[in-house]
């Protein structure tokens, strides 16, 4: 009924209008409220715990009928991932408005760090990306991306998904392409032992991600922090990889110091 009944809204009659796709799965939903609070609102970016803490009271919500009791199932049960992703727990504006504001720092990545800011360009998601989708048929990499891609998904649906650790190294800056990114290096593994100082069934699942990571995907691991205009995100990948291969020529560059992040693998859908 409500469907049928809806009505635009006037202009005036809310603040702000978050618009959510009804075919959204409940973890989507989940976390385009969360980017909402945090830009609308102002309030501080909640860590990966606290969103799957969130994730699981609504997931095991019951609906009550004169019937009957209907539990509705988790999101992650009909989750259909487009790409794996590990999602660092970093506020990714707050830690560049601070590393971009120095002397030494490029007058070109200060200029389009200002761009991404005016134009809204700046991720609202910051994740490094794992497997892609796109990658698992037609190309000479698919069985090694099909394989990648299960040991991602093995992660995502454990009930508590293990932490991995990594460094943000350096801020990069190619303004022929309009692309800007932050390195991600020395992926590694943070979870806690057991008492007995074993690794649980997580930690090994974790430890053989890790140390099966392809590394055609280690020398692509970043952030994508925004791109100018038409850019595509991928260039961001294509970026960081001439740079770890030392092909530098027009980028520029400023490196962090001893900045870590911890986050999970997570599906997402964007």
């Amino acid at each position: 009924m409500f469907l049928n009944t809806f009505e635009e809204l006037a202009d005036g009659e809310v603040d702000e209008v978050v618009d959510i796709p009804l075919d959204s799965d409940l973890e989507a939903a989940v976390r385009q409220a969360v980017i909402a609070c945090v830009d609308i609102i102002g309030v501080p970016q909640p860590t990966e715990d606290k969103i799957q803490e969130a994730l699981d009271v609504v997931g095991a919500y019951t609906v009550s009928s004169k019937s009957k009791h209907v539990k509705e199932n988790k999101g992650k049960a009909k989750f259909q991932a487009r790409y794996y992703a590990l999602l660092p727990e970093v506020d990714i504006s707050s830690l560049l408005e601070h590393h971009l504001s120095g002397d030494t720092v490029p007058e070109a990545i200060k200029q389009f760090w200002t761009y991404l800011k005016s134009e809204n360009r700046v991720v609202k998601i910051p994740h490094v990306t794992i497997v892609h989708r796109n990658s698992l048929s037609g190309n000479s990499t698919e069985t090694e991306s099909q394989e990648l891609w299960g040991r991602c998904e093995g992660l995502y649906a454990m009930p508590s998904s293990p932490f991995f650790r990594g460094k943000l190294g350096s801020v990069l800056y190619d303004p022929e392409v309009g692309v800007m990114a932050l390195t991600f290096e020395d992926l590694g593994l943070d979870v806690v032992q057991k008492d007995n100082n074993e690794v649980g069934g997580e930690g090994q699942a974790a430890q053989t991600f890790v140390s099966t990571l392809p590394q055609s995907v280690r020398e692509k691991l970043h952030i994508t922090i925004g791109t100018k205009g038409e850019t595509k995100p991928v260039e961001a990948g294509e970026m960081v990889k001439r740079w770890r291969a030392y092909e530098r020529n027009n980028i520029k560059e400023v490196k962090l110091q001893d900045v870590f992040a911890r986050g999970r693998v997570q599906g997402m859908q964007g």
